[in-house]
């Protein structure tokens, strides 16, 4: 069954762990953008950057990639503008 709208899960377990996982719900198609911000607002990473189906998907993040502070998570669907001549 497919989600019926968008989720971004709480990260489990928390990313002062070796790995944590990353959950999170599209509802349709489309290109995705899921980045990880320090708690100045920098981007430390970015995990997906490309287009995907419907569906529930979970991401693994490494805490060797993550700075030594709070994170914050970001999940953004690209929609790009049509037009027409």
């Amino acid at each position: 069954m497919l989600p019926r709208q968008y989720s971004l899960e709480q990260n489990y377990p928390n990313p002062f762990n070796p790995a944590t996982s990353i959950r999170f719900a599209l509802p349709v198609s489309g290109n995705v953008l899921l980045k990880v911000y320090d708690i100045l607002g920098r981007e430390v990473t970015t995990l997906v950057n490309e287009v995907l189906s419907a569906g529930s998907y979970a991401i693994r993040l490494m805490r060797r990639d993550l700075p030594a502070v709070s994170i914050f998570i970001t999940l953004k669907r690209v929609i790009l503008p049509c037009r027409k001549k």
